[in-house]
């Protein structure tokens, strides 16, 4: 597979204050075939969520009654919290620790809690887009991104402050508050250094991008929706086959030797050599969009229809009973006894052991 090269950008200051949309600038190439199909792919995208989160959030009001008495399935170590957003699909869950746990999604959606089972809502600036990733590097540095291209800042007092950046945001990742990436459905990374923001990657709209992750700045990967993840040496992207194109997937891993992307109706694994094997699914119909493991032999995927799956970092996979049915986006955990997976109708799932 061939590289992709880089382009030579000017770096440009990101501010922490509001941004309003009435001056915000027009997404690059905006006008590009390119550029118009990947915002039609993520309109689609967005759409299908909505769609379905009326949908979820009905089937799992019954669930709610059906398990009022302990709060989740009999069976099931999953157990349901009631995040109040019913309306809106939950796109992204990050936390700095088992008492400090947020959830993002569509509308401006942001929702807090302290690890007791309860959600509380947090006001952003304004009628911005939906939120898609959600990353801090502790408690009081939060940062959510948006699908208008805003980078929203808390430092953990439940207000929040933006900055447009005018690319299609879908996720974030960082290794400490001076040193974070973004990546977008217009297939641009944008590098966060000390408050400076850079373009290392500008694929002209080629494919979007969906999820980020690495273990330094020498070693990074995204995951594009035509299948393929993109790994960053430090000097050039080279693109990997990976998922299944039209899927826009997320990445994990515990080290450089050990990462997963959720993409399709597989998992796939890589151990940092360039190729990626596909892992059996047990619920081959089941589409995978997170993934999150709190290490190499304890690894959580999540996809439609509340499925949840995990896997000892054997190369197979058990499903979980869950008792929702709501579509599942996004997994973070602070540990292996305290895991997070969110998706439509404001689904919240909460699996915690003593």
């Amino acid at each position: 597979m061939g590289t992709t090269k880089l382009r030579a950008v000017l770096p440009v200051a990101f501010a922490t204050a509001c941004s309003s949309f009435d001056t915000a600038a027009e997404p690059r190439d905006s006008g590009s075939v390119a550029a118009r199909d990947a915002v039609a792919r993520r309109d689609a995208h967005d759409a299908a969520r909505e769609e379905d989160a009326t949908r979820d959030a009905a089937r799992d009001a019954g669930v709610k009654k059906d398990v009022a008495s302990d709060g989740g399935s009999a069976a099931s170590a999953w157990k349901i919290e009631v995040s109040g957003v019913f309306a809106e699909a939950l796109n992204g869950v990050w936390g700095s620790g088992p008492a400090d746990v947020y959830a993002v999604g569509g509308m401006g959606t942001i929702v807090h809690s302290t690890g007791n089972g309860k959600w509380t809502v947090e006001a952003t600036p304004f009628a911005i887009g939906d939120f898609y990733g959600v990353w801090g590097s502790g408690p009081l540095d939060v940062y959510a991104v948006t699908t208008v291209g805003d980078v929203c800042h808390s430092a953990g007092q439940g207000t929040w402050t933006c900055n447009t950046v005018a690319q299609d945001l879908t996720a974030i990742w960082g290794l400490s508050p001076a040193d974070y990436y973004l990546v977008s459905d217009l297939g641009v990374v944008l590098h966060v250094t000390n408050g400076v923001t850079a373009m290392p990657l500008d694929s002209q709209g080629a494919y979007g991008l969906y999820g980020v992750w690495g273990t330094s700045d020498q070693n990074l990967y995204a995951a594009a929706d035509d299948g393929d993840v993109l790994h960053w040496n430090g000097a050039l992207w080279t693109p990997e086959s990976g998922g299944q194109a039209g899927t826009g997937g997320t990445i994990w891993g515990s080290g450089a030797g050990d990462v997963y992307e959720a993409g399709g109706n597989a998992l796939y694994h890589s151990t940092g050599a360039g190729t990626w094997t596909a892992e059996p699914n047990p619920a081959p119909t089941i589409t995978l969009t997170g993934v999150w493991g709190s290490s190499a032999s304890d690894v959580y995927a999540a996809g439609d229809h509340g499925t949840i799956e995990h896997s000892t970092g054997d190369g197979s996979w058990t499903v979980e009973p869950t008792g929702s049915s709501a579509d599942l986006y996004a997994v973070w955990g602070s540990g292996p006894s305290d895991v997070y997976v969110v998706g439509n109708g404001g689904a919240i799932l909460h699996r915690s052991t003593p």
